[in-house]
C-alpha cells in the first residue's frame, strides 16, 4: 500500500510542472490583457470595448503574451530545475565535453530528418482529416507565423525552446525518471509536451519532437543539448523548410523519406556514441 501511495505521489509530482506551466499561461494572459486595456484607455480619447476585444485577437498581442509567458516560465522553471535536478558538488563539464563532435553531427542530422518525416505526416493528415489541418493552419495564422516579426522570431527560436526544455526535459523528466524507467518517463513527458500545445496536429508532432529531445537530453546528460536541438528544429521549421522537395515525383519523395529515416537512425546512434561515460553518471552535472 505504501509503495502504491509513493508511486501515485511521484506521478502527481511529475504533473506539477505541466500544470504550473498551464496556470502561468492564464495568469500572464490576464496580466497582458489588463496592460492592454490600460494602454488603450490612456492612448485614445474614447475607449471602445469592441476595439479592445479586436486588439486581443491580433497576432501582435498573441506574440506579446507568448513572449512574456516564455521569459517568465524560463526564469521560474530554470530556478526549479537548478534546485531539484542539478546535482550539488559535481564538476561542471567543459563545452567541448558536452558538445562532442559525434553529438553535434547527430543533432544536425536529426533536425532535417524529423522535420521531413513530420512534413509528410502533416500532408497525410491534411488529406485524411482536412478539418484537423484547418484548425492547425488557423492556429499558426493567429500566432503570426505567416508574417514573422523580430519578437516572434526571438520567441520561436530562443525563448520557447529554453522554456519548454526546462519544463519537460528538465523538471518533468527528472521527476518522471524517479517513478518510471527512462523509456516510460520519456513517453510520459512527451505526451505532456503534446498536450501542452492544445492542438491535435501540433500536439502529435510535439509529442514526436519531445521523444527526440528527451533522448538527446538523456544520452548527453545535459539540458544544453536538448535546447540546442530544439532551437535548430524550430529554425528549420520556420525558415529552412522550403529546402525539402515538394513536387509531384513519387520517386523523389520516396528517396527523400528513406534518406530522412536513415539520417534519423544514424543521428540517434551518433548522439549515443557521443554521450559521456555512464560508469559514474553522478560525476556529471546536468548543465
Amino acid at each position: 500500500m505504501k509503495k502504491i501511495l509513493n508511486k501515485t505521489g511521484g506521478i502527481l509530482l511529475c504533473l506539477l510542472p505541466f500544470i504550473a506551466g498551464i496556470i502561468l499561461q492564464y495568469i500572464l494572459s490576464f496580466i497582458c490583457m489588463l496592460f492592454q486595456a490600460v494602454f488603450m484607455y490612456f492612448d485614445s480619447p474614447g475607449f471602445q470595448l469592441q476595439n479592445y476585444m479586436d486588439s486581443l485577437m491580433t497576432s501582435h498581442f498573441n506574440t506579446l503574451v507568448m513572449f512574456s509567458y516564455g521569459i517568465t516560465a524560463a526564469l521560474l522553471m530554470g530556478i526549479w530545475y537548478f534546485i531539484s535536478a542539478v546535482p550539488r558538488h559535481t564538476p561542471k563539464r567543459r563545452p567541448g565535453q558536452i558538445f562532442h563532435v559525434k553529438t553535434i553531427i547527430g543533432i544536425i542530422l536529426l533536425v532535417p530528418a524529423l522535420q521531413s518525416i513530420i512534413s509528410y505526416f502533416i500532408s497525410f493528415i491534411s488529406i485524411l482529416k482536412p478539418s484537423w489541418y484547418s484548425a492547425y493552419d488557423s492556429l499558426m495564422e493567429s500566432a503570426g507565423m505567416n508574417d514573422i516579426t523580430i519578437l516572434l522570431a526571438l520567441y520561436s527560436l530562443i525563448v520557447a525552446p529554453v522554456c519548454e526544455e526546462l519544463i519537460f526535459r528538465g523538471v518533468t523528466l527528472h521527476y518522471a525518471q524517479k517513478v518510471f524507467p527512462f523509456w516510460a518517463a520519456n513517453l510520459f513527458q512527451s505526451l505532456l509536451f503534446g498536450l501542452y500545445h492544445m492542438n491535435l496536429i501540433q500536439g502529435i508532432y510535439a509529442f514526436l519532437v519531445g521523444l527526440f529531445c528527451g533522448y538527446i537530453f538523456h544520452a548527453g546528460q545535459s539540458i544544453y543539448l536538448s535546447i540546442a536541438y530544439h532551437i535548430l528544429f524550430n529554425l528549420w521549421g520556420t525558415w529552412l523548410y522550403q529546402l525539402f522537395y515538394t513536387g509531384d515525383s513519387l520517386l523523389i519523395h520516396a528517396i527523400q523519406f528513406t534518406a530522412a529515416l536513415l539520417a534519423m537512425g544514424y543521428g540517434l546512434l551518433l548522439c549515443k556514441k557521443g554521450a559521456p561515460s555512464r560508469e559514474h553518471p553522478d560525476k556529471f552535472s546536468l548543465l
